[in-house]
C-alpha cells in the first residue's frame, strides 16, 4: 500500500517528499502573512499618524525597549520616576516581560513607536506560518490520499489562516496597540505545531519561552506539559488507567514516572515555580510588589485564602465562570470563530488558567470583550478548533459506515477478544483489519470535505464580523484624515516641546513625543506620583485618561496656572504648559 502523502511536499506525518510541491506554498503562505502584516502594520501607523493611539502600554514598553537597545535597563518613566533626572522604574517590576529585549535591535534603526508597531504587526502575523502547517498537516493526515484529499487540506490550512488574520480577539488587540500577548502569540502557536508534528520536546523547549512573556505565563506552561504527556493518550485510556489507579494508587504514580512521560510533567513544576518566584522575589526585587495582581478577593483577602476557598469549593469557583451576562457573552463569543469544536480537542487543556486568572477576578475589565486579554486564547481556538473539528468528522465519517460492516467488525472483534492466545483469534485478527480497511477506505473523502467545509466557515465567520470591530474603521476616510483641525492643532502643540526634557502628556499625544522626551501621562493631582515636570501638554476640549471628564482637566489646566505655569501655545483644545523655574 503506498504511503499517504499530504500537500505541499509534505507526507501525512509532516516529513517533506519533495521540494518542487512545497516553494508554491512556502510563497503562498508568506504572501497572506505578508499581506497581513502590512494591513496590521497601515492600521497601526494610521491610529497613530491621528492620534486614535494612547500612552497606556505603549509608553511603557516603549521606553523598556528603547532602554535595552541603548544597552541600558529597561526603565520606564511612565511606570514612574523618583525625581526629574531619574531614568525612570524598571519595567520588569511592573510585567515580567524579558523577551521584550528581542525587539531592541530594531530600534537601532528607528528609535521610536512606529518601529514597535510595525513590530506588533510582524509578530500578529507570523503565527499565520505554524497554523497554515498545522491545518494543513491535520487533513492531510486523516482526510482522503487522492487529488481530492491534497487539495482539501490545502484549501482548508488556506482558509483557517484567512480566519485567523481577521478573528475578532486580534483585532481587538491591534487596537490596543500593543501588549505582551504579541509576543505569545507565535511562540504558542509553534510550540502547538511542534506538538502535532510529533516533535514533543521542540514543542516543551519552545513552551519555555512563553515563562519570559508575562507572569502569568507558568500557568500555560504547566498545562500545557500536560497536555504533552497525555497527548497520545484517548479519554478511554485516561479512565482506565484512573479505575486502576483507584484501587491501587502506586501504579498512577509509577505511570507518571515514566521516562516518555517525565519530562513534559517536568514543565508542571517549572512552570508554576516560576510563577511563585516573578511574583515573590523577582517582581519584589525590581522593585514592584508581589500583590500587584491580586484581584480575586471574592475569594479570600490573600492568595492564599482565596486559593483555599476556590479548592474547597469547586461548585461555587465554577459558578463564578459564567455569573454575569458579560462572562457569558465573552465566552461565547470566543467560541463562534471555530463553532465551538475548540472544546473537542484535548488542546482545550491549556486554555484552563487563561480563562480561570481572569473570569474569577473581580476586576471586570478582564471579562469584557475590548482590550488584549482574549487574544491569549487564539492559538488554542484555532488549532483547537481544527482538531476538534476533525475529531467530530471522523466520528460522524465512521458512523456512516455501511451497516452490513458493523456486525461483522464488532463479531471478528469479540472472537479476537474471547480467545486471546487461540488460533482462532489469530486467525480473526486479519479479517477484522480487512473489514476495517474496506470500512476505513470510504470515510478519509467524507472526513476531506467535512474538513473544507468547516474551514470555509472559520474563514466566513471572520471576514463576515470584520465590520463589527476596530479594524473596519480603515476603510472609512475618516480614518486616514491627518489634516483634520484637532490633529493639526495637536502637532503644532507637539512642535513647542523641547528635544530631551521631562513632559507630562496628555494620552493622545504621548506616543507623539516618545521618541525624543521623557514622556509621562497627565493626569489629576495624585491618580500618579510623578515629579512636578517642567512642561505639560493638555487637552481641554476632548476626554482624556486618566481623567474622568473635561471638566476635570479644565479645573487641572487652571491649578496649573495657578500654581506657576505658563501657557505657551493653545488652539483646538490643545495647550501647552511651560514652568520657567529651573528644576
Amino acid at each position: 500500500m503506498s504511503t499517504p502523502t499530504a500537500v505541499g511536499g509534505e507526507s501525512a506525518s509532516g516529513r517533506p517528499t519533495g521540494t518542487g510541491r512545497r516553494w508554491p506554498h512556502v510563497l503562498g503562505v508568506g504572501a497572506i502573512a505578508s499581506i497581513y502584516a502590512t494591513l496590521y502594520s497601515a492600521y497601526l501607523l494610521g491610529l497613530h499618524a491621528t492620534l486614535k493611539d494612547g500612552l497606556a502600554d505603549v509608553g511603557e514598553y516603549d521606553q523598556a525597549i528603547s532602554g535595552y537597545a541603548h544597552f541600558m535597563g529597561p526603565h520606564s518613566p511612565f511606570i514612574g520616576l523618583r525625581g526629574p533626572g531619574d531614568a525612570g522604574v524598571l519595567q520588569l517590576s511592573d510585567h515580567f516581560t524579558p523577551l521584550l529585549v528581542l525587539l531592541a535591535p530594531f530600534y537601532w534603526i528607528h528609535d521610536g513607536p512606529e518601529t514597535l508597531f510595525i513590530e506588533t504587526a510582524v509578530l500578529s502575523a507570523l503565527p499565520i506560518i505554524p497554523l497554515w502547517i498545522y491545518a494543513r498537516r491535520a487533513v492531510a493526515r486523516f482526510g482522503h490520499d487522492g487529488r481530492f484529499g491534497r487539495t482539501a487540506a490545502t484549501v482548508s490550512a488556506y482558509l483557517v489562516v484567512i480566519g485567523y488574520g481577521v478573528t475578532w480577539p486580534l483585532q481587538m488587540a491591534l487596537w490596543f496597540e500593543f501588549h505582551e500577548v504579541f509576543l505569545e502569540l507565535p511562540i504558542l502557536m509553534w510550540a502547538i505545531e511542534r506538538a502535532h508534528a510529533g516533535r514533543l520536546r521542540q514543542a516543551a523547549l519552545i513552551s519555555l519561552l512563553l515563562l519570559g512573556v508575562k507572569d502569568d505565563m507558568g500557568f500555560v506552561v504547566a498545562l500545557f506539559g500536560l497536555y504533552l504527556a497525555a497527548k497520545d493518550a484517548t479519554l478511554r485510556d485516561w479512565a482506565r488507567l484512573l479505575r486502576r489507579a483507584a484501587r491501587r494508587p502506586l501504579l498512577l504514580l509509577g505511570t507518571l514516572r515514566r521516562r516518555d512521560r517525565a519530562w513534559f510533567l517536568a514543565l508542571v513544576p517549572i512552570g508554576l515555580g516560576m510563577v511563585w518566584l516573578v511574583a515573590q522575589v523577582l517582581l519584589p526585587a525590581f522593585g514592584g510588589s508581589p500583590n500587584r495582581d491580586f484581584t480575586y478577593t471574592e475569594f479570600g483577602p490573600t492568595q492564599s485564602a482565596a486559593l483555599h476557598a476556590m479548592l474547597a469549593d469547586p461548585a461555587h469557583t465554577a459558578h463564578t465562570l459564567i455569573n454575569t451576562p458579560v462572562k457569558r457573552q465573552t465566552l461565547e463569543m470566543l467560541l463562534w470563530p471555530v463553532l465551538g469544536l475548540c472544546l473537542l480537542s484535548p488542546l482545550s487543556l491549556v486554555a484552563v488558567p487563561l480563562v480561570a486568572e481572569r473570569f474569577l477576578s473581580v476586576n471586570q475589565l478582564y471579562w469584557v470583550m475590548p482590550y488584549h486579554y482574549n487574544a491569549f486564547l487564539v492559538p488554542i481556538i484555532f488549532c483547537g478548533g481544527v482538531d476538534g473539528a476533525l475529531r467530530l468528522s471522523r466520528w460522524l465519517a465512521w458512523s456512516w459506515r455501511s451497516a452490513k460492516d458493523k456486525p461483522a467488525v464488532a463479531a471478528l472483534r469479540g472472537t479476537a477478544r474471547r480467545g486471546a492466545r487461540s488460533l482462532v483469534a489469530s486467525r480473526a485478527r486479519p479479517a477484522v483489519a480487512r473489514i476495517e480497511a474496506r470500512v476505513t477506505g470510504r470515510y478519509p473523502l467524507a472526513i476531506s470535505a467535512l474538513m473544507m467545509a468547516f474551514a470555509a466557515y472559520v474563514a466566513g465567520y471572520g471576514w463576515n464580523t470584520f465590520a463589527r470591530y476596530p479594524m473596519h474603521h480603515m476603510t472609512m476616510a475618516s480614518f486616514w484624515n491627518t489634516s483634520a483641525p484637532s490633529v493639526v492643532a495637536a502637532k503644532q502643540a507637539a512642535a513647542r516641546i523641547p528635544d530631551g526634557v521631562y513632559v507630562a502628556a496628555a494620552t493622545q499625544l504621548g506616543p507623539q513625543l516618545l521618541s525624543r522626551d521623557k514622556v509621562v501621562m497627565w493626569g489629576p493631582p495624585g491618580d500618579r506620583a510623578y515629579p512636578a515636570p517642567s512642561w505639560i501638554v493638555a487637552d481641554v476640549q476632548r476626554s482624556s485618561y486618566p481623567f474622568t471628564n473635561v471638566a476635570a482637566q479644565q479645573a487641572e489646566v487652571r491649578r496649573l496656572e495657578s500654581a506657576g505655569y505658563r501657557v505657551v501655545f493653545q488652539s483646538d483644545g490643545w495647550v501647552v504648559l511651560h514652568d520657567p523655574s529651573p528644576r
